[in-house]
């Protein structure tokens, strides 16, 4: 295989593999990396096409229509994640109401994923002050990768090795960022917990970790199998304990309707309430039980 053959490869997945990234991000309404991969879309563009982009949003903040900037090229470019129709003419329009065009008439927009094969806006509009054409003005993933595929080998390698020192540095803030979040849930439940014990009932004032499982993921490749299993089974304990008592409320709600409701579960007693109290009880024991995961966790972000 040749070397080439090996970077572009490397490539292509990274641009794959982030895609998909930002695809799942934005489709569960999370994606909030604007301004990082602006940074990103600046240096390859740079690289790839040998433009002299500077963030206009560093120079000042949510600069109107574009992102970055070349003075010399006089060409703007809008970095987004949104491919669609209604997205180019929101930035077009923005544009041209504040003037952008005086100093960039060349308009362009790079899409976070994959470009539209079509676009449509009123051409008109814009005709004399911005310079823009859908068919070459608009740009994706796919076309960098064809660009890049054409570089030589060495400047191939120069920008894997950014590629791959921008994304690692950015999954290493990912990791600390759930971690961060996974040590304040944990810190949370076992408080919620042992005041719950000590006052004899359990209430419906926990929290569920957000998205536990995925944050799990995130974290534990940087932990140990014995590490990681650790945490999966304390996480899945603490919302199992939720969901018990949950069920329990509710039934014992439905049990108690129109009349006054119970204080707590363990308060409420008949044959399928002392089950259930039994199982939190149980639960509780274990979370509280296993807090040295708390430690590692802590030690990864000190």
């Amino acid at each position: 295989m040749l070397k080439e053959t090996e970077i572009m490869k490397e490539i292509i997945d990274i641009f794959s593999r982030e895609k998909m990234n930002i695809q799942s991000q934005c489709k569960a309404g999370l994606f909030d990396d604007n301004k990082y991969w602006e940074n990103i879309i600046r240096y390859l563009m740079n690289a790839v096409y040998g433009l002299d982009l500077k963030n206009l949003n560093e120079e000042k903040i949510n600069y109107p229509g574009i992102d970055l900037g070349d003075q010399s090229e006089k060409m703007g470019i809008q970095v987004t994640e949104t491919k669609t129709s209604a997205k180019l003419v929101r930035s077009l329009d923005k544009v041209l109401e504040n003037k952008v065009y005086e100093v960039y008439p060349k308009f362009c927009m790079f899409v976070l994923g994959d470009k539209q094969k079509t676009y449509s806006f009123d051409e008109n509009k814009y005709k004399g002050k911005i310079i823009f054409d859908p068919s070459s003005d608009i740009y994706d993933f796919q076309d960098l990768i064809n660009k890049i595929n054409k570089m030589n080998r060495e400047e191939m390698q120069d920008i894997l090795n950014y590629l791959k020192m921008e994304f690692s540095e950015k999954r290493t803030d990912e990791i600390r960022q759930n971690i961060v979040h996974v040590l304040s849930y944990l810190d949370n439940s076992w408080k919620w917990i042992e005041r719950a014990k000590e006052g004899g009932s359990f209430f419906t004032d926990a929290y569920r970790c957000t998205k536990y499982l995925e944050r799990y993921e995130i974290i534990s490749g940087c932990l140990s199998r014995e590490e990681s299993s650790k945490l999966f089974a304390l996480l899945t304990d603490i919302n199992q304990l939720i969901d018990y008592m949950e069920e329990g409320l509710n039934y014992i709600q439905k049990k108690e309707k129109g009349r006054r409701h119970s204080r707590g579960l363990t308060l409420y007693v008949d044959s399928y309430t002392s089950s259930l109290s039994h199982s939190i009880m149980a639960k509780a024991k274990n979370v509280l039980d296993n807090r040295d995961i708390y430690d590692v966790l802590k030690k990864k972000i000190m």
